[in-house]
């Protein structure tokens, strides 16, 4: 902001190549949305509601796009994600890591892979 005021800033972009950001509270549908880069602040409208610490889309994406945060690719859009949208995995390939239940049909049966007990899901 010019006049070095800060205004209230709902979503953390980490980094200007991102295409995600994170936001910081639960967010509407409608709502605009103040998101910080850095110093910069810019505005984008939520096109439906977003969980607190789940990933707002700053742009549209086409399916197999990649998510980009942290400057790094995350995660493909599994399918078309339009700017403002929830960016999570019904949406998003994850790149790092698949969530728990959506091993293969073969996994499962042997529990390959799995300490009996044990199971983990990891968020982007």
């Amino acid at each position: 902001m010019s006049d070095g005021k800060r205004g209230k800033v709902d979503a953390i972009r980490l980094t200007p190549d991102d295409n995600v950001a994170t936001v910081l509270r639960r967010i509407e549908p409608g709502e605009l949305v103040q998101v910080q880069c850095g110093m910069e602040i810019s505005t984008i409208r939520a096109g439906e509601p977003i969980p607190l610490c789940h990933k707002i889309s700053l742009d549209p994406l086409a399916v197999g796009a990649s998510v980009l945060k942290y400057g790094e690719r995350i995660g493909t859009a599994s399918a078309a994600i339009s700017a403002g949208a929830h960016v999570h995995v019904h949406n998003m390939q994850s790149a790092r890591a698949t969530v728990a239940g959506a091993a293969s049909s073969r996994s499962k049966k042997s529990g390959a892979g799995k300490p009996a007990g044990h199971s983990r899901t990891v968020q982007n």
